[in-house]
């Protein structure tokens, strides 16, 4: 066991502290720099009823989401007792478990977006409703992303989170340039 005090230490976690919020910040300014680029390249090549159509299920979508931030958290916070008490078989199950739960909540929110899609539309004042489908589709595949990106904040996987997000919003400016163009 080590004689170390708590002013030997002290430093040294503060510069961890220091390092990984560094790390997580920079993915998260990489992330957010594509959020910025998908609303440029969408305002400069979609009519003003298609962007305005964009925007309400953007909003719309963070609405949905807010479940999904509540799962992440708590996640987040078992991953990390489970790491901290060393209990790597129940993280292994517990991950393939959760991502199933994961499974069933998108379907889920497909099956309640899909069904009310004609009443969404007409509530956003959206004049095509089989754009309803693609995005109920994108709402459903979005909730396979939370168990890998809270996980990996609960191990304290800083520098693979950093880069999660910041290929997660490349992705996010990827596919739906490509669908405009």
């Amino acid at each position: 066991m080590s004689t170390m005090s708590i002013k030997e230490v002290l430093p040294e976690a503060k510069k961890l502290i220091v390092s990984n919020t560094a790390i997580v910040t920079v993915g998260v300014l990489i992330g957010s720099f594509f959020s910025y680029l998908l609303q440029f390249f969408l305002g400069r090549f979609l009519s003003v009823s298609d962007y305005g159509t964009f925007s309400a299920l953007l909003s719309l979508t963070y609405l949905i989401g807010v479940p999904s931030g509540v799962f992440g958290i708590s996640i987040i916070k078992v991953s990390s007792e489970l790491l901290a008490k060393k209990r790597f078989d129940k993280l292994s199950s517990l991950f393939w478990k959760l991502n199933l739960y994961a499974i069933y909540i998108g379907i889920s929110f497909f099956i309640i977006l899909f069904i009310s899609k004609s009443f969404i539309a007409s509530y956003l004042n959206i004049s095509e409703v089989l754009v309803m489908i693609p995005f109920s589709i994108f709402l459903c595949l979005s909730y396979l992303s939370i168990v890998p990106s809270s996980y990996l904040q609960g191990l304290m996987r800083f520098k693979a989170y950093a880069l999660y997000i910041s290929l997660n919003g490349f992705l996010r400016l990827f596919f739906p340039t490509l669908l405009v163009f």
